[in-house]
């Protein structure tokens, strides 16, 4: 549960197979940047509203980070990767000589 499952583990489902390590970047790297840009607003945001308003902001983005993973990205349901993706499996036939 929490940001690991939205960073790492739905990103490895829900693109698709030719994207899947570049939108796995990215979605890491969002993780990452909205940390970084925490860090350096925090002390400002600390002297400007005080720490009873910052918990309660941090509250509602934690709300809304949950209703839009929870209502935008799709359930898996125990499918494999390439039937989610809904991306045509190519196969191709070993050539088989004697």
């Amino acid at each position: 549960f929490g940001p690991n499952t939205t960073t790492f583990v739905i990103p490895s489902e829900v693109y698709p197979t030719r994207a899947r390590t570049t939108g796995h970047g990215i979605s890491a790297a969002s993780g990452k940047i909205g940390a970084a840009i925490t860090t350096y607003l925090f002390p400002v945001l600390l002297s400007a509203i005080g720490l009873k308003n910052i918990l309660f902001m941090l509250a509602i983005v934690s709300v809304i980070g949950a209703i839009v993973t929870i209502f935008t990205l799709p359930e898996t349901k125990n499918r494999s990767l390439e039937e989610i993706s809904n991306e045509e499996l190519i196969t191709v036939q070993a050539d088989q000589r004697t």
